[in-house]
Formats: C-alpha cells, sequence, structure tokens
C-alpha cells in the first residue's frame, strides 16, 4: 500500500466510527504508512504505524516515531532539545488556527503526504494527512 491509495481509501471515514478502517489501518501499519486526524476540539489521533493521541499544536517526529522525552526534566532536558532541533514537526490547527473556510482540523508536515477527508454529518470535519515513517528521519 502507498499513501495515495491509503488516503483514497480513508476519504469520506465518518467521524467516530473508525471501526469499518481497521483493516486499512493494519495495512498501513504493514506498510509503514500513519493517517493522522483530529478528534473533538483537542486531540490529535495518529493511525497505522503509529497508534497515539497527542494534543492539539506541534508533535515532533524523529526517526519514524514520535519524539518523546525520557529525561526527568521532560521537554527542558538538553539532550531532548539536541535532538529536537532536527525533528520533523508535525502542526495540528483546529478552528480558528486554521485557515479560513478551510475544514475543522487540517495539519501540515514538511514531507511527502497525501490528504483525506473525514466527514461529520455530511460536512468536512477533518482534512487528515497520510504520510510514510520512512520519510521521518
Amino acid at each position: 500500500m502507498d499513501i495515495k491509495t491509503a488516503a483514497q481509501r480513508l476519504h469520506g471515514m465518518e467521524y467516530r466510527d473508525e471501526r469499518p478502517y481497521e483493516d486499512v489501518f493494519k495495512e498501513m501499519k504493514d506498510a509503514g504508512l500513519v493517517a493522522v486526524t483530529g478528534a473533538s476540539d483537542d486531540l490529535v489521533e495518529f493511525y497505522g504505524a503509529i497508534r497515539d493521541e497527542r494534543d492539539i499544536g506541534e508533535t515532533l517526529l524523529a526517526d519514524g516515531a514520535i519524539l518523546e522525552s525520557s529525561c526527568p526534566e521532560g521537554e527542558d532536558c538538553p539532550y531532548f532539545r539536541k535532538f529536537a532541533k532536527s525533528a520533523i514537526v508535525l502542526e495540528a490547527r483546529f478552528g480558528e488556527m486554521a485557515e479560513p473556510d478551510a475544514p475543522t482540523w487540517t495539519f501540515t508536515i514538511p514531507v511527502e503526504h497525501e490528504t483525506f477527508d473525514v466527514m461529520e454529518e455530511g460536512e468536512i470535519f477533518s482534512r487528515g494527512i497520510v504520510f510514510r515513517t520512512s520519510d521521518i528521519p
């Protein structure tokens, strides 16, 4: 599976009803692909090769995964800050943080990706993205 195929298969997914897509997420995991979409007004959901939830804003990615500090100082740790400088930043925007006339949730990431729409009651709720973990150095 590639990012384009994954995005096409996820396009039109209904918000809060991910169950019909569990097979797609498994195939994505096996192919090293990640789908990102928004939930509620403050959660970023990761599916596929990364399965996680994060707060709105920036998520740091490195070595094909979410970058987290294991230092007691958390993100203030000098070792973490060193790695964070070279990390890829995924930015999640919600509501007024997004562009005018954009879906409620939008995402930016500086690697090749495809987009898909998550629907809620016939309206676009989130414009999700699909990317490859192999593109995250």
